[in-house]
């Protein structure tokens, strides 16, 4: 048997293990990715601060913190106000009315038909006989009335061809027979009349009425006669003056009361004669038991609106009328606008002292002719309330009250970023009060402190200037002209220097307002509706400093990072590399933040003594003549990097440190320029 060669075996066994099998292989790679850049100077340092430079190019930073008595609604609340009124129906009345009818001869005396026509000589003729004629107004006038008032006229003429000597008429109801009126006529000549007045006060009236001629007795004619058997008597009946205490009647359009009122509106001590509206409402409140439809109507006639040509405001409305037995119910409200002026005054009274805080108006109402037969009585009314409410005023003028307001406000720096100790070279506070209320006040300032949160220290703010009652003049117009003092506050006449340097995050002003301290009578106080009585602390500060241990921070948004390379981290650092122009050696610290804002990790520098150096500083100047560039290294442990991933925020805290006592002075070139990036080690496999 004959053997292959030992290396023929081998190489079989090394092919069969390249096809059976495949191995993983891993190597190591660096991944280097940028992660945040920018440039960090004074003006980024806060919200709250204004940054400006001076003509040599020096930083200045400055703030206002601001407290106000504001608004005309600060001092002047108007009260919803308004009045009733009940128009009862007193001047209620039924219009005048005449009635014409005729009862012929041939009604009186049947025989007369016998000689119609004929020329003959009538003897005189007593006539027992009553003859009644209907007269009906029940659809045109009214059903029935009980009258408080009212006059009826009777007129007799006499169309016979002969006198009448006597007559006896009487008017009566038709349904019970109630006499209305009665009396006898006596000596009537042909072709003249008589006249009788009947009172009807506290008499039911109706409708339908008989009108009855009871007994007639002519004179003999003086020679022939010409008969006439359809003339006769004639009637006319003439109701005036009416006034029903009730009736079922068809009523006339008529006014039922006009009313010149006042409504006086309690300020809780303001007089004043004058008010223009920024907003307002007038509310009409009717419930009415008339059946008949009222017209409402409520002028206040010194007034001026614009929305109305400047004229007064006059504002009408109907009130449905009542079911019977029932009520109309009307409520709305109507939208003054800005009403140029309303005055609180009768305006023909010119005398000292006026009668103050009071609108007048007029209210009317009357009521509208349908046509309709309706039962009204004088138990019936319409109660309206009526009245401004929702008033905002735009403008008051008057005296005002002579009252103490306590003014206390505390301030937040937001997103303030100082940290630390600071040592200034000079500071300057300008404590400006502005009064733009035409009233003279007295401002007393109890107190103003800076709270920093971090250190738990505050400071107050002291100085001869703010021990004082100022007295605040009032603002003047026409023009508008705001009255302005200025208090200046330095290190020479305060302590503002260790109140700047305990760098407050928080300042609480406390002050105490007195308006109208010396009073007035004169009623020529006014304010405005974005009137106030502001007390605005303006701050300057020159960026000349020392610090220790002061530092100020930043957030930044974070490059989107490769989570597949991420994943296979294995080690790493982040770099910073910095070109500073500040005259400080800055230290640093950055922390990590999720999207939601919560706090992943922080990281600090390998070396303790590592730091940005400060700019190149001229000794002769202390300003930075040059940058200089540095390069920090951060180590990051393996959980720091797995939460990397997650970060999209990292805030720069920079820490300012000089070791000696010399004050350096920050330019508008002063910054620091920065990149932060990562390099990373991580395994690569196939």
């Amino acid at each position: 048997m004959k053997f292959l060669p030992v290396n023929f075996y081998l190489f079989v066994l090394l092919v069969l293990s390249m096809f059976s099998c495949s191995k993983e292989t891993t190597w190591n790679s660096i991944y280097k990715v940028p992660l945040a850049s920018g440039n960090l100077g004074f003006s980024d340092l806060s919200a709250d601060s204004s940054v400006r430079s001076n003509d040599s190019g020096l930083i200045v930073l400055e703030f206002n913190k601001q407290i106000s008595l504001d608004s005309l609604g600060s001092i002047l609340t108007v009260p919803d106000t308004v009045s009733q009124r009940v128009a009862n129906l007193q001047s209620l009345k039924l219009e005048d009315k005449e009635l014409n009818d005729t009862i012929p001869l041939k009604d009186l005396y049947p025989q007369s038909i016998f000689l119609d026509g004929q020329s003959v000589q009538l003897p005189s003729l007593e006539i027992t006989q009553a003859t009644t004629q209907n007269i009906d107004v029940s659809e045109t006038f009214f059903k029935e009335a009980i009258f408080s008032k009212g006059i009826m006229k009777i007129s007799i003429f006499n169309d016979l061809p002969v006198g009448i000597e006597v007559l006896e008429f009487s008017l009566k109801n038709a349904s019970n027979g109630e006499v209305i009126a009665k009396d006898t006529f006596k000596n009537i000549a042909p072709s003249t009349y008589q006249i009788k007045s009947f009172d009807l006060a506290n008499k039911k009236v109706e409708g339908i009425l008989n009108g009855e001629v009871s007994y007639v007795k002519t004179k003999a004619s003086v020679g022939n006669v010409v008969v006439e058997v359809n003339k006769g008597i004639r009637v006319k009946i003439e109701v005036l003056d009416l006034n029903p205490i009730s009736a079922t009647a068809v009523f006339p359009a008529q006014n039922l009361i006009t009313d010149v009122q006042s409504i006086y509106y309690d300020l809780g001590g303001p007089e004043l004669t004058f008010m223009a509206l920024r907003s307002g409402k007038i509310l009409i409140d009717a419930v009415s038991t008339i059946e008949e439809e009222i017209v409402l109507s409520y002028d206040i006639p010194y007034s001026e609106d614009t929305k109305r040509n400047m004229q007064p405001i006059s504002i009408q409305q109907n009130v449905p009328p009542a079911p019977p037995n029932g009520i109309s119910n009307f409520q709305s409200t109507y939208d003054v606008g800005k009403l140029t002026g309303v005055s609180l005054k009768d305006s023909q009274q010119n005398v000292f002292p006026v009668p103050t805080n009071t609108i007048y108006n007029i209210f009317s109402s009357r009521m509208v002719y349908s046509g309709k037969m309706r039962s009204i009585s004088l138990e019936d009314s319409v109660l309206v309330t009526f009245g401004f409410v929702n008033m905002v005023p735009e403008l008051a003028i008057g005296n005002f009250l002579t009252k103490n307001y306590r003014l206390i406000q505390s301030n937040q720096l937001s997103d303030n970023k100082f940290f630390g100790e600071i040592s200034l070279e000079s500071a300057r506070v300008n404590l400006l009060i502005t009064n733009s209320y035409g009233i003279q006040s007295e401002l007393k300032i109890n107190e103003i402190v800076g709270y920093n949160s971090q250190t738990k220290n505050s400071v107050v703010l002291s100085a001869p200037a703010l021990e004082k009652t100022l007295l605040i003049d009032r603002a003047s117009n026409p023009p508008l002209r705001p009255y302005v003092l200025s208090i200046p506050l330095d290190q020479s006449n305060s302590n503002i220097k260790p109140f700047l340097e305990n760098i407050p995050n928080e300042i609480s002003i406390d002050a105490s307002a007195l308006t109208a301290p010396n009073g007035h009578n004169d009623y020529t106080d006014f304010a405005f509706y974005d009137s106030d009585l502001t007390l605005d602390l303006q701050v300057e500060i020159p960026m000349i400093f020392n610090a220790k241990n002061f530092g100020f921070e930043q957030r930044i948004s974070l490059e989107k990072l490769d989570y597949d390379i991420m994943n296979n981290i294995e080690g790493g650092q982040l770099i910073l590399e910095a070109e500073n122009t500040l005259p400080f050696d800055l230290q640093s610290r950055f922390v990590f933040y999720n999207e939601i804002g919560d706090s992943l990790f922080s990281l600090q520098p390998i070396e303790t003594n590592s730091y940005i150096a400060s700019g190149k500083i001229d000794t002769q100047t202390k300003k930075v003549k040059e940058s200089s560039f540095s390069t920090v290294l951060y180590p990051m442990q393996g959980w720091q990097i797995l939460l990397l991933k997650k970060a999209t925020e990292v805030k720069i805290r920079l820490e300012l440190n000089h070791q000696d006592f010399e004050k350096y002075p920050v330019y508008d070139t002063g910054k620091l320029d920065f990149q932060l990036k990562g390099d990373f080690n991580y395994a690569s496999k196939i």
